[in-house]
């Protein structure tokens, strides 16, 4: 069951756009605040509290309503 989970959460990460996919990754799984991730991925911390928004209402849809 952990790696079936572990593979959803793969699939659903590579189904985000890749500003989206690294706006996630820095903030949610590497813990780092917007205003790192911002200054790593060169936008501003509001660009990037943004993009994580919408990553996770995309991927919360993919899991509730799957194509």
């Amino acid at each position: 069951a952990e790696i079936e989970s572990h593979d959803e959460v793969v699939r659903l990460l590579l189904g985000l756009a890749p500003k989206q996919r690294a706006a996630v990754l820095l903030t949610a799984i590497l813990e780092y605040s917007a205003d790192e991730a911002g200054q790593m991925l060169g936008l501003r911390a509001s660009s990037v509290r943004a993009l994580t928004t919408r990553a996770r209402a995309q991927m919360k849809n993919e899991v509730v309503n799957p194509a």
